[in-house]
C-alpha cells in the first residue's frame, strides 16, 4: 500500500491544521493506503507515533505527503525528496505575498479591489496624514491595510472603518518603518469556488460556487457557468498547478470581484473543499486520487 504522511501542526495555523489533518486521517480508506500521522509541534520538532522523529526517518516512512501546515516546511520535503501533493515550493511566496498575487489578477484583466501601496520616508506626523488623505479621496471606508514585509504584503488584513483608525494604522505602521498596501473593501456576497486543475476532464474544475457563510447549502440566484469561468480565469492568473479556494464578491449591483486566490486550503469537515466536493458527488478519496495522478504526471 501506498505510505501517506498526513502533516499537521506546524506554527502558522496550528489549530486549523491538526482540524484538517485528523479530518484526511479520517477520511482516506486505510485498507486502500497506509496513514502515517506527523506531528509537528509549535516548536519545530516532528514526531511520528507520538515520538519525535528525524526528517531522514520520516522520508524513510512515507512514499508522499499531503502537507497540511501550509509552505512552512515545504522545503523541507523538496530537499528530501518526498514528493508532495499540491503546491510546489516556489508557490510559498505567492501564498504570503497578497499585493504579488493581486497584481498577477489584475494584469490578466480580472476585476480586482482597487489598491496601492505606501511607502515611508519620514514616517512623521505631517506623512501619515498626507498618506490618510490620500487614501481617504481614493476610495471610501473602510478599508483593508496590509504591512508589507520582505517585500510582501501580509495575507492578514486590519480592517480600519473610520479615518482615526486608518490614521492609528498608519502612525504605528510609519513608525516601524513598514511599507503598507491599502486595498478598498468590496462589501456584497460573499463567495468561494473550489478549483481543480484536470479534474473530471476539464482544464481547472470549479466547483460550484458556496456561501462563505454557509457553505453546506448551494447559493441561489447567481450564475453559476459565469462564475466559474472567472474562478478557473483566475486559478490559470495566478499560475498555480495544483488545487486552490478562489474567494469573490457579489457587489449589489451584480459585479463579481476577485478578492484572491487561497492556495493552500484547508481541508476539514466545515471547509469550503469538504462542502464543495460533496454537492458534487465526489469525496476525499477521489480527490486525493486525482492528486495522486497529477503528482506523477499522469
Amino acid at each position: 500500500m501506498i505510505r501517506i504522511g498526513i502533516v499537521r501542526g506546524g506554527e502558522q495555523r496550528y489549530e486549523q491544521s491538526l482540524k484538517s489533518g485528523a479530518y484526511l486521517l479520517r477520511s482516506l480508506p486505510r485498507d486502500t493506503y497506509s496513514l502515517v500521522d506527523i506531528f509537528v509541534d509549535r516548536s519545530g520538532t516532528w514526531h511520528i507515533g507520538g515520538l519525535p522523529a528525524s526528517h531522514q526517518k520520516i522520508a524513510n516512512a512515507v512514499d508522499v505527503i499531503w502537507n497540511t501546515i501550509g509552505g512552512e516546511h515545504a522545503r523541507i520535503f523538496e530537499v528530501l525528496g518526498i514528493p508532495v501533493l499540491g503546491h510546489a515550493t516556489v508557490h510559498a511566496a505567492l501564498a504570503s505575498d497578497h499585493s504579488l498575487m493581486m497584481n498577477r489578477l489584475f494584469d490578466a484583466g480580472i476585476r480586482t479591489p482597487r489598491s496601492f501601496t505606501i511607502s515611508w520616508t519620514y514616517g512623521n506626523a505631517d506623512e501619515v496624514a498626507e498618506a490618510v488623505a490620500l487614501t481617504f479621496r481614493t476610495f471610501a471606508p473602510p478599508w483593508n491595510v496590509r504591512a508589507i514585509s520582505l517585500g510582501r504584503a501580509n495575507p492578514n488584513a486590519i480592517r480600519c472603518a473610520t479615518r482615526d483608525e486608518l490614521a492609528a494604522v498608519f502612525a504605528e505602521m510609519a513608525n516601524a518603518g513598514v511599507p503598507v498596501f491599502i486595498e478598498e473593501v468590496i462589501m456584497g456576497r460573499k463567495l468561494a469556488i473550489l478549483t481543480i486543475p484536470g479534474f473530471r476532464t476539464q482544464n481547472v474544475y470549479a466547483s460550484l460556487p458556496l456561501d462563505v457563510r454557509n457553505p453546506e447549502r448551494r447559493p441561489v440566484g447567481e450564475k453559476n457557468t459565469d462564475l466559474a469561468a472567472l474562478a478557473a480565469q483566475a486559478h490559470l492568473a495566478a499560475g498555480i498547478g495544483s488545487y486552490a479556494q478562489v474567494h469573490l464578491a457579489i457587489t449589489p449591483r451584480g459585479q463579481a470581484v476577485v478578492l484572491g486566490v487561497e492556495i493552500e486550503p484547508l481541508l476539514h469537515e466545515d471547509s469550503i473543499g469538504h462542502h464543495a466536493l460533496g454537492h458534487v458527488g465526489s469525496s476525499i478519496p477521489e480527490f486525493f486520487e486525482h492528486l495522486l495522478r497529477i503528482q506523477r504526471g499522469e
